[in-house]
């Protein structure tokens, strides 16, 4: 059995910070349908690339939601895309669900909400804690 992860990319940001080379940009209005149909045609596309490849018996041993600021997304997107994941994969036993946000944008009711939608795990960007560094 082989294990893989699986890379989900945020790209909105509250503002773009000077020393970030990812691909991010400062939230805007965006469609949350589009964004659902958009993930889940790329879920898709590896699904079959993976069936071509003849890749068997493989199981998701984490999903990352990175960014930009993934903490900024609904809870509701988070929980549609890893249905969708879940629709096409094995989920391994002790799956790793880690989404990234910053200390000052993630409040304590929207942390149980993404619990909900399926995160087991925070990735907490520190460097916004001190605006010197920043």
């Amino acid at each position: 059995m082989s294990k893989f992860g699986v890379y989900i990319h945020w790209p909105y940001c509250i503002s773009k910070c000077p020393y970030c080379d990812f691909n991010s940009h400062k939230l805007k209005n965006y469609d949350q349908n589009d964004w659902l149909k958009a993930y889940k045609n790329q879920i898709k596309y590896f699904k079959e690339y993976f069936e071509i490849e003849d890749f068997k018996n493989i199981r998701l041993s984490s999903i990352f939601f990175g960014g930009g600021t993934p903490s900024l997304m609904p809870p509701k997107l988070v929980e549609q895309i890893l249905l969708a994941i879940n629709k096409l994969f094995s989920f391994d036993k002790n799956i790793e669900i880690t989404l990234e946000t910053n200390p000052t944008n993630l409040e304590l009711n929207k942390i149980s909400d993404f619990k909900s939608a399926g995160v087991n795990r925070i990735s907490l960007g520190v460097q916004g804690l001190n605006d010197t560094d920043l």
